[in-house]
């Protein structure tokens, strides 16, 4: 099928950096983002009767640890947010999987051919392609894995639900497309030598991951990016003004920062969960990262659509909601996976339901309406859109914010300071438009 043309927007630092003789200028990136299931994907026929919230729901959670390097929270078989990239000698478009939940960049490599959506990236006939070699690597010391008998480093990634991606490392240029009005006249940006995974044996329905984690493999640390922030719109198959920008944000001063935990993962903290003016009695030091025993706290997740507590938190939140819904006389629709489901239309039997906001210390927080509370899943019923972490494992004891949770607002990540923060606010992402050719 022809593939979506999509703007890419780019913008220039006036002072180049100077890493090791060479000279890289440091791109501040703005690209569109696209639902995987949205009307301006590739996939969208795949999915065309289905609601974007219901396909997302069945991408179960898992995670794992394999050496150093760490496996996304959620392995995004048919959910999430999509980048455009073009890949190699011969330029071929690839849509990867946006992951703040993973710090590898890896895509499909031919042979083997594993699936027809999208034309597939060959290195055989990139003559721009390197196999990151084992005995002159530090990267492939770095992973921990083997080599195998032409001395490339191999990794493997394996999830719980037995997704897994296999291959080796290697290095490709990767081209962001720019537009003829970007600063210095530059159509494109071309980053050159990116070390990426070239993987050989994957399940994932998409080209590819482009985690976006904090570590010296991910694609921020090589074009020594210590920011990177996005505005996700509201989750409508027909919204395109979801952006991703890497670099300097486009907005700044943000009326709400927080600190950032970055262990493994982005972690926030939960000070308080507020529903209709009255603060839920819940111990909400379960949902506070504790580094030393890695455990606890809230992972923003950009892989997952529904957001998870621990059971300990889910369960007084979720009885909350239902009490309040209960007053409604709503019918209750059942459910094989044990969640609050209810009948009819939620925007229509909801409409004045009580705002929930959560606190992270006294003056910041974030708010949501029903339609970041609640998926409608078919014409006839709609569910929570949260669940008890347990339920996808028992030894999980974290949350997640998910991309529900995340629309409505724009979201910047600093990096660079000794202590990591995160500002977001609430905004149309169409504004972010304004701000951008305001640069130009």
């Amino acid at each position: 099928m022809m593939l979506l043309k999509f703007e890419v927007l780019l913008f220039l630092y006036l002072i180049p950096v100077v890493f090791a003789g060479e000279v890289r200028f440091p791109p501040r990136l703005v690209t569109r983002l696209i639902h995987f299931n949205s009307i301006q994907s590739p996939y969208y026929p795949k999915h065309i009767n289905e609601s974007v919230a219901e396909i997302d729901l069945h991408v179960l959670l898992s995670r794992v640890f394999h050496g150093t390097m760490s496996a996304p929270v959620s392995p995004m078989k048919t959910s999430g947010f999509l980048v455009h990239l073009k890949v190699g000698k011969e330029r071929v478009d690839q849509y990867l999987f946006l992951d703040t939940g993973s710090t590898n960049l890896w895509i499909h490599c031919k042979p083997p051919e594993i699936h027809g959506m999208n034309p597939m990236y060959d290195s055989r006939k990139s003559s721009t392609y390197r196999a990151e070699h084992c005995l002159t690597s530090d990267f492939c010391h770095g992973f921990g894995y083997k080599c195998d008998r032409s001395l490339r480093c191999e990794y493997v990634l394996r999830y719980g639900n037995g997704f897994q991606s296999k291959g080796h490392l290697a290095r490709e240029t990767f081209v962001f497309q720019g537009t003829g009005g970007s600063l210095f006249g530059r159509d494109e940006v071309i980053l050159d030598n990116i070390l990426f995974g070239c993987s050989k044996e994957t399940t994932l329905d998409s080209d590819g991951i482009l985690g976006l984690g904090n570590s010296k493999y991910s694609l921020l640390a090589q074009t020594y990016s210590s920011r990177f922030s996005y505005c996700l719109g509201y989750l409508d198959l027909s919204y395109d003004h979801n952006r991703l920008i890497i670099g300097n944000p486009i907005k700044t001063g943000l009326i709400h920062e927080i600190p950032l935990i970055v262990d493994r993962h982005y972690y926030i903290d939960i000070t308080a969960i507020e529903i209709g003016g009255a603060i839920l009695d819940v111990d909400v030091n379960i949902l506070k990262r504790n580094v030393e025993k890695s455990s606890s706290g809230m992972i923003i997740d950009t892989g997952s659509t529904i957001s998870y507590f621990p059971r300990l938190v889910f369960t007084p939140f979720a009885t909350a909601l239902k009490d309040l819904i209960d007053r409604r006389s709503l019918r209750r629709y059942p459910d094989d996976r044990s969640r609050l489901c209810y009948e009819r239309r939620f925007r229509k039997e909801l409409a004045g339901f009580p705002l929930v906001r959560f606190w992270f210390g006294i003056f910041a927080y974030m708010e949501f309406g029903i339609g970041s509370l609640f998926s409608q899943l078919t014409d006839g019923h709609f569910c929570l859109a949260f669940q008890a972490i347990e339920e996808v494992d028992k030894y999980m004891d974290f949350g997640i914010l998910g991309i529900l949770l995340q629309q409505g607002y724009y979201i910047s990540y600093n990096l660079q300071a000794s202590a990591p923060t995160l500002s977001f606010e609430k905004m149309d992402c169409s504004a972010l438009e304004y701000d951008i050719h305001d640069e130009l």
